[in-house]
């Protein structure tokens, strides 16, 4: 049976893995009167959004299609695709990687995270309410995969203390598994250092606007969406049945743990002090920006990772080492960054964005708030399948065309598209997962997380469109 099970999986791999090329040889038929580079772009997003829904191949390859699909054929200049392979962003990228690298190696992450846990009772809903937080708000300055991998390890060793080590039996387990992944995904959308998909959001209001982004708008715009969706989630996992009321000893196990660490090392502080510095300076950019014009975020945050190769450990080794960071580094990731952009400037530059807000202009859609549903149920749909950094590359050239195509302001759609991209609680992909690997049960978490998904999507829409309709300062941005 597992032999018959691993050949259809290889046949599904074989046939996603032609569907792609397929549908983009497709767009070579003549249709809707489109120009032929236009049709190419838009058969490229189809390759790249098979590719990177299904996997055959690693997402990073799919990444570098816009290469060698516009040497091909020219569809816009070359320069403007390689530009997106050494993007600022992805020396933020880079930059804060070997920061918390830093941090694992010295241990800075799991101080964070039982010293907080330390505070909390034995209630479970304590727990799983204050897991459910600590993990949204380091995620909003941490990738969230980081927040998710560190968090549910710490939480696993709790639990197996406390006798609730079958996470697919115990309810409690799983509640409190369910919270960390909820919570670090939540997260992610509160500030511009939340995740990849974040950046192609700066990247593309960059691009739009031509103006740097001030990181401290993001917060402004994105405030209610925020506090709105951690509320119903944290109140969503309060009101889930739980099979226990308390967890004895859970609080005895982190102040244990707690006592158990030795004194912080020099490089420990180090570390913690430089992300800390780094954040700071990205988020009052506009307090330097005049002085400083070169000095953006992304390259605050390199600076900050490449002395983290001369820090040294209480034996003078070195606490990051290139050979180390080279193995560790989530270079699946920038490219996968670099790919979605590259994608995006493939589809403007062949006029492709052009076509396509023609096509919606003439569909004279009058509601926004019937356009906000679609948009925010599509991203939402889309980044559960998917992962939403590849969601974010191929949807976003997409909503940017719509509210052209339809006169609106771009911007104000933008930041939805963003909190919808950021929405995903059902299917174990993505940094779901990690608690799956644990012993979650993906149809536990898929038949809450369901229902979580309506809530969400109905609450973005509403306070979207009355963002859109009531603050005119939601479209505007700080110069």
């Amino acid at each position: 049976m597992p032999e018959k099970r691993e050949g259809k999986s290889i046949n599904r791999k074989k046939i996603f893995l032609l569907l792609g090329p397929a549908l983009f040889l497709l767009t070579f038929i003549p249709f809707g009167g489109m120009a032929l580079k236009v049709r190419l772009a838009l058969g490229t997003i189809l390759w790249m959004g098979v590719w990177w829904v299904t996997m055959p191949v690693p997402p990073a390859i799919t990444a570098f299609l816009p290469v060698v699909i516009n040497a091909l054929f020219s569809l816009t200049e070359m320069s403007a695709i390689i530009s997106c392979y050494s993007a600022e962003l992805i020396f933020l990228l880079a930059g804060a990687d070997l920061i918390t690298m830093a941090w694992s190696a010295t241990g800075v992450d799991k101080r964070i995270a039982a010293h907080g846990l330390a505070l909390v009772g034995t209630s479970v809903k304590q727990q799983v309410l204050v897991w459910f937080l600590m993990a949204t708000l380091l995620s909003a300055v941490l990738p969230n995969t980081v927040v998710a991998a560190v968090l549910c390890s710490i939480a696993i060793s709790m639990l197996r203390f406390v006798g609730e080590g079958d996470v697919k039996n115990s309810r409690t387990a799983s509640l409190v598994l369910m919270a960390i992944v909820w919570g670090a995904n939540n997260g992610g959308m509160l500030t511009p250092l939340g995740g990849a998909m974040n950046l192609i959001t700066v990247s593309y209001i960059e691009s739009f606007t031509g103006s740097e982004l001030i990181y401290t708008d993001w917060v402004i715009k994105l405030l209610p969406f925020g506090l709105a969706i951690t509320a119903i989630t944290a109140a969503f996992l309060m009101l889930t049945r739980c099979d226990k009321k308390t967890l004895d000893g859970s609080k005895g196990y982190f102040k244990d743990m707690c006592r158990s660490f030795p004194k912080l090392s020099r490089a420990g502080k180090i570390s913690l002090a430089v992300f800390a510095a780094a954040a700071v300076l990205a988020f009052t950019r506009q307090l330097y920006q005049s002085a400083l014009p070169g000095l953006k975020p992304g390259f605050v945050f390199l600076t900050g990772g490449l002395l983290m190769f001369f820090l040294k450990d209480d034996d003078g080794e070195a606490v990051i080492t290139w050979e180390k960071a080279e193995k560790n580094l989530m270079w699946g990731l920038f490219f996968l960054f670099a790919g979605g952009t590259a994608l995006g400037a493939l589809v403007n530059g062949s006029g492709a964005v052009d076509a396509f807000a023609g096509l919606i202009s003439n569909m004279h859609m009058e509601s926004e708030l019937v356009l906000i549903f679609i948009i925010v149920t599509v991203n939402v749909v889309l980044s559960d399948i998917i992962n939403n950094t590849a969601c974010a590359a191929v949807t976003i050239p997409i909503v940017i065309g719509i509210a052209q195509g339809l006169d609106l302001p771009v911007i104000p759609y933008l930041w939805i598209a963003t909190v919808s991209y950021n929405l995903s609680f059902s299917l174990p992909t993505s940094i779901r997962a990690i608690p799956i690997g644990y012993g979650l049960d993906a149809g536990f978490m898929f038949r809450r997380g369901l229902v979580l998904t309506g809530l969400m999507i109905v609450t973005v829409t509403l306070i979207g469109w009355l963002c859109v309709s009531f603050w005119p300062a939601f479209g505007l941005l700080s110069i």
